[in-house]
């Protein structure tokens, strides 16, 4: 039966251009630090950052350019801050990032990692029981765009990554137009309903086909460890206008 899940899933990824394989973590990490500096990425916007997990990787991978993390979560930016505090070229921002701007209801979980704009699933829950929402709090949430016209007039080779457990869809709709800002994007996508009314891969990924992105690498990301099926995966992809 996983078998079958599993041909399926990856006829259906070959369709939209996409293809999948187990690749080490690690050597993901080292390939995406190389291709930042192939780039030649000037500033990338770290879009959930929690505790600054993903740019401590680009740091150990040799980018060593300017980074704007977006972190709402109040504990979390706490811990974010003295990651960044420390580096020149790193600074942190307390907001969520959204459609427009605003205010919203951040559900906070027990795990951390799993807090989001949108309710966890019962799927999701059941997998993770870390997942269930321990409070809720208002945070503030801001469009994108107007930082990446902003930026791309100063550092014009910008790299966004994407990462709000289930919100990913709002962002780039807070991005417009001013998406084709980014030479590069990195967005996590879902393979399952881990969030409430949250937008899976076969729905935002062809959009951002459509806009012109390619892609140039995917690392498989959270996996199921009862059924070991993949429930979603982060897709590095290239704006041809900046090949």
């Amino acid at each position: 039966m996983r078998k079958d899940i599993r041909k399926t899933l990856r006829s259906t990824l070959r369709l939209l251009g996409l293809e999948v394989s187990r690749v080490a973590r690690s050597d993901y990490q080292r390939r995406r630090g190389r291709l930042l500096q192939i780039w030649r990425i000037e500033h990338v916007l770290d879009v959930g950052a929690n505790l600054g997990q993903y740019v401590r990787q680009l740091r150990a991978n040799g980018y060593s350019g300017r980074v704007t993390s977006f972190e709402p979560q109040p504990e979390a930016f706490d811990r974010l801050y003295r990651s960044w505090h420390k580096d020149q070229n790193w600074e942190g921002r307390q907001v969520a990032v959204g459609a427009s701007a605003g205010e919203a209801i951040l559900k906070v979980t027990r795990d951390s990692v799993s807090s989001s704009l949108l309710n966890p699933s019962q799927f999701y829950s059941k997998i993770v029981p870390a997942a269930d929402v321990a409070r809720t709090i208002t945070v503030p949430v801001i469009p994108i765009a107007p930082i990446l016209d902003s930026l791309s007039l100063k550092s014009p080779r910008i790299h966004l990554k994407v990462d709000v457990q289930g919100f990913e869809q709002s962002v780039i709709d807070g991005a417009g137009a001013s998406l084709q800002n980014c030479a590069a994007l990195e967005i996590e996508l879902a393979l399952a309903p881990l969030y409430d009314g949250a937008t899976l891969l076969s729905e935002l990924l062809p959009r951002l086909l459509r806009q012109g992105f390619y892609i140039v690498g995917v690392n498989e990301g959270f996996v199921d460890p009862t059924s070991l099926r993949t429930l979603d995966i982060d897709v590095l992809m290239k704006n041809p206008l900046f090949d």
